[in-house]
């Protein structure tokens, strides 16, 4: 629970296990706030004011768009650190980082209960990850440009999603 934005405001027991649906629709809705967001080597909130430089290894390119199952985009990346990780497979799934609103809104999704649903999503960053919550959700086919690595992200921050993200939480 303690994950959840606004865990307390909304009754939530800490240390619970609650299912959220974010629908396909929110994240249509979302991509756009994705373009041009960091890419980072791990999770950690940014802004203008207060941003971690030494993390930031790229960005998303300003082509993020929702394909009715996934948000899809291109990276640049130009930090050798990452595209090592990336290259070997140890450090390319993704995860996004995002603001948003949950609200009670108990249902099913595809036979699977759900007690919340996010909604008003706003990217935040992407960051690259040894494992990623989105199974599948990551990195994808390489191609040097310029002398910059970039790499084309087949992001399943999958529409409709359900799980502990897959993305329930």
């Amino acid at each position: 629970a303690e994950e959840l934005v606004g865990w307390q405001a909304l009754g939530l027991q800490p240390g619970k296990i609650y299912q959220v649906l974010r629908p396909a629709a929110e994240l249509a809705s979302a991509a756009a706030s994705f373009r041009l967001k960091p890419l980072l080597s791990e999770h950690l909130p940014v802004s203008a004011s207060d941003h971690a430089h030494r993390l930031t290894v790229g960005a998303v390119g300003n082509d993020v768009s929702f394909d009715g199952e996934n948000l899809i985009g291109s990276l640049v990346v130009w930090d050798q650190d990452a595209i090592d990780g990336i290259t070997s497979g140890e450090q390319r799934a993704l995860s996004a980082a995002y603001r948003y609103h949950a609200r009670r809104d108990p249902g099913t999704y595809r036979g699977a209960p759900y007690e919340l649903v996010m909604s008003d999503l706003q990217g935040n960053h992407v960051a690259i990850v040894p494992d990623g919550r989105v199974p599948g959700a990551m990195v994808g086919d390489a191609m040097p440009s310029n002398g910059i690595e970039r790499f084309r992200k087949g992001a399943k921050m999958s529409g409709a999603t359900m799980g502990d993200i897959d993305p329930l939480l």
